[in-house]
């Protein structure tokens, strides 16, 4: 077996709190009155986020454009906040790494969380990143997976930790797809322990 895994990082190696982000632009911005309208603007505008072609700032500016520099600043700041490293993971990750496994990281995440995860999960950044803002193709688009592919080719048996299942869907025709959503796990160990345990299965 070739020692090569992937995995997503939203809901898989970190958690994401949207919820965090929704009730503090309900609480602190005249723009929205409830958090599913929050919920609504945020997945309207993500797959422009995804690809790069724009940023949360940019985003609420273009929308909102009575909003001040200072409050782009502080949504912004909020909106980077809402990633939270799982240490459990990310101890998995240097474990995989320090037996010589080589670690994909495929994920849909524009360029300001992809500055801040490689900040505070320093590991990744021993990964290959195919990150949808930096290709300019996101999940689960067959064109996200098709460029990996070109690049590495890597064996269909490589394992793919994903939590969404469409993208599982997509997937599969490239990988060996596991839906996975930290999420549902009573712990991070928990979480960790099931990847560990998938990988000796094989």
């Amino acid at each position: 077996m070739e020692k090569k895994i992937a995995f997503d990082i939203g809901n898989v190696l970190c958690y994401v709190d949207i919820n965090k982000f929704n009730k503090y632009i309900v609480e602190n911005f005249d723009v929205f009155d409830e958090q599913h309208k929050v919920n609504d603007f945020l997945l309207s505008i993500q797959p422009s986020n995804d690809l790069g072609i724009s940023n949360i700032r940019h985003s609420f500016k273009n929308k909102f454009t009575y909003l001040s520099g200072y409050d782009l600043e502080c949504i912004k700041s909020v909106w980077l906040d809402i990633v939270k490293i799982s240490v459990h993971m990310a101890n998995l990750i240097q474990d995989l790494l320090d037996n010589n496994w080589e670690v994909a990281l495929l994920s849909n995440i524009g360029f300001d969380h992809a500055e801040k995860v490689r900040k505070i999960f320093p590991v990744l950044n021993k990964c290959i990143h195919h990150f949808s803002c930096e290709v300019g193709a996101r999940k689960p688009t067959k064109l996200f997976f098709q460029s990996f592919q070109l690049q590495y080719n890597w064996p269909k048996s490589t394992l793919f930790f994903d939590d969404r299942e469409d993208n599982i869907e997509m997937a599969n025709q490239f990988f060996t797809g596991i839906q996975f959503d930290i999420e549902k796990f009573q712990s991070d160990s928990d979480a960790a322990n099931f990847v560990r345990k998938t990988i000796s299965d094989i």
